[in-house]
């Protein structure tokens, strides 16, 4: 890891790819399963710790990456939503952290420097919010300090950490990014539309 920020990365992979029929995290994409691209991209940014969190497809997801210097946490309840993740994440972090950073599995195109453009706003306070605005669209990746630990543990259904978001938007740092939403992928459209991009490393 590139660097000391006290921050934790949390992986969000849990999904059961029911649109796509398939687990997406294993999808080929530049010779590397889907995946890779978070796990690579976490591992090369200035974070403390990294956490994958899986569900059932864990094994053979397991089989095909390399989690480097990553931990893998299993999410039990990956059928009662994102949130469930992200619950498991917290738990499992580093309870001296300075803050936690959620990101999702299936948005190759994120890279290192992106991740370490949000944690570069994360000024490391309890109360502190850093979000990514992608062309003025609040998406993730997105850095909470630690003062939002008991919210992101109570967190349910799917909408994963918005309604922290909401509840405290006058807390959030808004990160510039000069692109659109970076794509994830649900379904096999996403997936053909990725396979005309050109993959590059984060």
């Amino acid at each position: 890891m590139a660097g000391q920020t006290g921050v934790t990365g949390a992986i969000l992979a849990a999904g059961f790819s029911r649109r796509l029929g398939r687990p997406k995290q294993l999808l080929q994409f530049g010779g590397r399963p889907l995946l890779q691209y978070a796990i690579d991209a976490a591992l090369a940014a200035n974070l403390d710790e990294v956490i994958l969190v899986l569900g059932e497809a864990a094994p053979a997801i397991l089989e095909q990456v390399q989690l480097g210097t990553a931990r893998f946490v299993a999410n039990d309840r990956a059928n009662e939503g994102q949130s469930s993740s992200i619950v498991a994440a917290v738990r499992a972090a580093n309870p001296n952290r300075s803050g936690t950073l959620i990101m999702l599995g299936d948005q190759p195109s994120i890279t290192a420097d992106d991740l370490n453009h949000v944690l570069a706003a994360f000024d490391g306070s309890p109360d502190s919010i850093a979000m990514a605005a992608w062309q003025g669209i609040l998406r993730s990746p997105v850095a909470f300090g630690r003062s939002y630990d008991q919210e992101l543990l109570e967190l349910t259904g799917d909408e994963g950490a918005r309604p922290v978001v909401v509840a405290h938007k006058n807390r959030v740092i808004p990160v510039a990014f000069d692109r659109p939403v970076p794509v994830d992928i649900d379904t096999e459209e996403d997936y053909q539309g990725l396979l005309e991009s050109t993959p590059h490393d984060g």
